[in-house]
């Protein structure tokens, strides 16, 4: 087995996976700005939580 594949690979999926992140939330965030709580697909979060997601998302 080709690990040196299997990690590119592995990367690759994590990198698909981000961006469908960003792609799916980024547009609601930035609509929602000044509001202290989010509604993302019906359920609504703290704005704090979601600022630590996208530190996470965007540091990986």
């Amino acid at each position: 087995m080709n690990f040196g594949t299997a990690e590119a690979a592995a990367s690759a999926d994590i990198e698909v996976r981000r961006s469908l992140l960003l792609m799916k939330i980024l547009p609601v965030y930035r609509a929602n700005e000044r509001d202290s709580r989010i509604t993302i697909h019906g359920q609504r979060f703290p704005k704090k939580s979601l600022d630590m997601l996208f530190h996470f998302v965007l540091r990986c």
